[in-house]
């Protein structure tokens, strides 16, 4: 409920608190600068995006280790293996990817693991 106020849905918390609604007590909370909309949700979450692109240049990294020089044919996209891995569509995590809002890699992230 309060994840969907903060993204300016208060239709959960009018319905759970009517008294609070009828006193028009139930405000938006307010966003930075002039003009500032709420994000549309599209129902995806994006920690489950950026730990797709992470993984994704996690798994890139390590078939450039072990086989380099070498184009891997008939193997899926490392994108496409992050995708499948997090539950998200292959497009929304190339289209987060090159989104500038997505965070970089962490230094923590580079492992072997995979």
């Amino acid at each position: 409920m309060i994840e969907a106020a903060q993204r300016g849905d208060l239709a959960p918390a009018r319905k759970k608190y009517p008294e609070l609604a009828a006193a028009d007590m139930l405000k938006l909370p307010a966003r930075p600068g002039p003009g500032k909309r709420f994000p549309k949700d599209r129902g995806l979450t994006k920690p489950d995006l950026t730990e797709a692109v992470w993984n994704a240049a996690n798994i890139r990294r390590i078939w450039k280790r072990h086989y380099p020089r070498r184009r891997l044919r008939g193997y899926d996209s490392p994108e496409a293996i992050a995708a499948r891995r997090n539950g998200v569509d292959e497009e929304h995590v190339r289209s987060w990817a090159k989104n500038r809002r997505c965070k970089k890699l962490p230094s923590n992230w580079l492992s072997d693991e995979y």
